[in-house]
């Protein structure tokens, strides 16, 4: 679960990082998209806000993952 209590599912890797990842994910509940980044439970980012931060959103996989990538 995200941030924003709304649920997302996982459709693929943007990024693998040491410490976590950041993934494309499309809403579960409608047709967002989301580049995410899931940090280690134990990493003092998510013990401090999260494990889970929404980098940004659009409504297209494909603009989502390209603006994040540029």
């Amino acid at each position: 679960m995200a941030p924003d209590s709304a649920r997302w599912n996982a459709c693929g890797v943007l990024l693998q990082l040491s410490r976590g990842d950041v993934l494309l994910c499309r809403q579960e509940a409608g047709t967002e998209w989301a580049a995410i980044q899931r940090f280690e439970k134990d990493s003092r980012y998510a013990q401090a806000d999260g494990n889970v931060e929404i980098l940004l959103t659009g409504s297209n996989a494909r603009e989502v993952g390209t603006e994040y990538l540029t």
